[in-house]
């Protein structure tokens, strides 16, 4: 933690020596704990539905797009083919994508998979580096530009079967159609040389997406059915309880259910402060009081921050400094916490403020204001889209985060500052702002994303 912007500028520009422009992409995370990736269920999460979706995905998936036999090993392959699943945030869709993904039968019929989290910001080098580091997790790729990243990428699938997950891929309203068109094209040709069929399945919120990646026929997402949905509310509300030995709130539960129009985030957002609220007040509250814009998920999600104890408010709002897609380490994010004295602890040795965190780490995560994932035998934590908006939002601007290419004005309420290792250039044209401010608190957390070899 650096309290003094020449210190971070120093740092900032000997790194820029050091890695070099062609390497400073905007996003690329470390690896491996900390790819954004999302690959696998949630441990201990269970899926409620979406069966029908699942079989015909797969069945898609696993259609046999006809090659000629007479082809060449290094012809170009007409068998690359886009399906899109396009549904609202906190729909399922991702949740859906890891179904799929995890299918025994998809692991059966694909020589590899490879599962990438795209996000808002399009970063061709990040991504075609993931792509090659989940296919050869023993891949050294220092030094490598995009065009080597490329035809490193053609070889890798050239005689292979191979299925690409994009998840969360959004479209850049900013550069227009035929700007996102050409850069998912120049990111997609060394795909066409797998000459054994490739296929990719994109998640994302937005239509033009499909058409933008050469999708015809998208995916549409809609909300669990009711009978899932209440399956699921009753999973998070009840837990191990039996319904029927609570029927007043049992019945509050099923108007609950019905205003939470099948999201899956929403239901388990609001199932999980209800579990630990298990009385006809704060059902009854919630029912006639927190659903009043039902259609809004981020009011719904808001609910749920609001009946948070405020110390997990502000644990949990320190989260939007990090960047959407982050992995979370449990014990560096509790540390951080002790750091700034956010952990309620009477006994104040290290042991038992670390104990404590992680306590309210834990309780975050069974309201699913974070989610627990397996890639690889290691369990992951990361946090939804839609509760990293939540974050920003209720910091009210006490948390910053430098994850854009235009330097904004750093208001006086902002007292933490992140910003990407890889995006260290923007505290040049942040400097007078923050100089400006030098005098008033400012922490800046540099290098939050620091590469651990």
């Amino acid at each position: 933690m650096l309290k003094s912007l020449s210190r971070v500028k120093e740092c900032a520009d000997m790194l820029v020596r050091v890695i070099g422009p062609e390497n400073c992409s905007s996003h690329m995370l470390p690896e491996p704990l900390q790819w954004r990736i999302s690959s696998s269920i949630s441990i201990g999460e269970f899926v409620v539905g979406r069966q029908k979706e699942r079989e015909e995905l797969v069945h898609q998936l696993l259609e046999q797009v006809g090659i000629p036999e007479s082809r060449s090993e290094g012809a170009r392959s007409t068998s690359l083919e886009v399906i899109t699943i396009v549904g609202n945030g906190g729909i399922g869709k991702t949740t859906l994508a890891q179904l799929i993904y995890n299918d025994k039968r998809i692991e059966d019929n694909y020589d590899m998979r490879a599962w990438i989290c795209v996000s808002h910001v399009f970063d061709k080098v990040r991504i075609t580096k993931e792509i090659l580091t989940s296919i050869d997790k023993t891949i050294d790729l220092t030094n490598f530009n995009f065009s080597m990243l490329q035809e490193e990428l053609k070889n890798k699938v050239k005689m292979k079967k191979f299925l690409l997950v994009l998840d969360d891929v959004w479209y850049d309203e900013k550069v227009g159609g035929s700007i996102n068109a050409d850069r998912w094209r120049e990111l997609f040709a060394p795909l066409w040389h797998g000459v054994k069929g490739v296929k990719i399945l994109v998640t994302t919120r937005m239509d033009i997406v499909a058409n933008t990646l050469g999708c015809t026929t998208p995916f549409p997402l809609s909300g669990l059915e009711s009978e899932d949905s209440w399956e699921l509310f009753r999973r998070c509300a009840f837990n191990t309880r039996d319904p029927k030995e609570h029927l007043e709130l049992k019945s509050i539960g099923e108007h609950i259910v019905q205003r939470l129009n099948g999201s899956a985030l929403a239901i388990k957002a609001v199932g999980g402060h209800l579990s630990s609220n298990f009385n006809n007040q704060e059902w009854n509250r919630v029912l006639n009081k927190g659903l009043s814009n039902e259609k809004d998920i981020m009011t719904i999600l808001r609910l749920s921050y609001e009946c948070l104890p405020e110390h997990l408010q502000q644990c949990f709002s320190f989260c939007g400094l990090f960047p959407k897609g982050y992995y979370f380490e449990p014990d560096v994010l509790v540390n951080m916490w002790i750091a700034h004295e956010f952990i309620q602890d009477g006994r104040h040795t290290y042991g038992s403020l670390k104990s404590t965190g992680r306590s309210y780490f834990d309780e975050l995560l069974s309201r699913s204001f974070f989610q627990a994932l397996q890639y690889g035998g290691t369990v992951h934590y990361v946090m939804h889209d839609l509760m990293n908006d939540l974050a920003v939002h209720t910091s009210n601007g006490e948390c910053y985060r430098l994850d854009v290419d235009e330097p904004q004005e750093i208001f006086p309420e902002v007292q933490h500052l992140s910003i990407l290792a890889e995006r260290v250039d923007l505290l040049r044209a942040w400097e007078f702002c923050v100089e400006k401010r030098k005098a008033q608190g400012l922490e800046v957390l540099h290098d939050m994303n620091e590469k651990k070899n």
